[in-house]
């Protein structure tokens, strides 16, 4: 009997330190290290959310450069503004099924409306400010010239940004920018802008030649700097 005891009791020992020695190899395997220190998952979540928060800033910038590109570009084409606006549109919504889930993730929030939303405004930048970029840098060197009537010459007070500290920006000194109103013979007015020089020669009624250059996409592009008063 003593040596069957003392036997089981081998055994036990061995089992015991089988079960040991295999906790200890499920808590250094990769897949689930994360799980054994809970103080490594809530070490990533702060990094987790500063790329979101980049990610985020980003995108607004984005946004913000290309409404203005958009702006600026609308006024230099002779391009119908609703062409690349439905273009655009239609494709961000076309492609809002699986761009959501971006936004979903960088957002972190449930709500489906709320991110169908995000990328169809983010998308619908990008793509009619992409569109007008390239009717404007494949525009030809040979051109043509437009009649233009000078409907309106004005001056807008624009400021610079003037840096204080570290991300921190203020309204610096203040300067003038001109622009003039033309109707073509197409019907199409744009506001396209001038020179110091040319806003004081400039009147209402004026007839104008302006040289224009066909796109890359087909639609004229106005130069600005090449203007003859008729």
């Amino acid at each position: 009997m003593g040596s069957k005891n003392s036997e089981w009791r081998a055994a036990a020992d061995d089992l015991g330190k089988m079960g040991r020695q295999n906790a200890g190899d499920t808590q250094n395997r990769p897949e689930t290290a994360g799980l054994a220190d809970p103080a490594a998952a809530n070490r990533r979540k702060p990094r987790r959310r500063g790329v979101k928060i980049t990610l985020m800033v980003l995108a607004s910038t984005l946004a913000i450069f290309c409404l203005a590109g958009i702006s600026a570009m609308s006024e230099l084409t002779f391009m119908p503004a609703w062409i690349p606006w439905t273009i655009a549109i239609a494709t961000a919504l076309g492609t809002s099924m699986w761009g959501h889930l971006v936004w979903r993730w960088i957002t972190g929030c449930g709500r489906m409306w709320l991110n169908y939303i995000l990328h169809t405004a983010m998308a619908s930048l990008m793509i009619c400010c992409a569109i007008y970029l390239g009717n404007q840098l494949g525009a030809s060197d040979r051109g043509d010239t437009a009649v233009a009537t000078v409907t309106k010459v004005y001056s807008e007070t624009r400021y610079h940004s003037k840096r204080i500290a570290r991300n921190r920006y203020v309204r610096g000194e203040p300067y003038k920018v001109y622009f003039a109103s033309l109707r073509f013979e197409n019907g199409l007015e744009r506001d396209i802008p001038i020179s110091d020089s040319r806003y004081r020669r400039l009147r209402p009624d004026m007839i104008l030649g302006v040289g224009v250059s066909r796109g890359g996409l087909g639609y004229d592009v106005i130069r600005p700097y090449d203007i003859k008063a008729y």
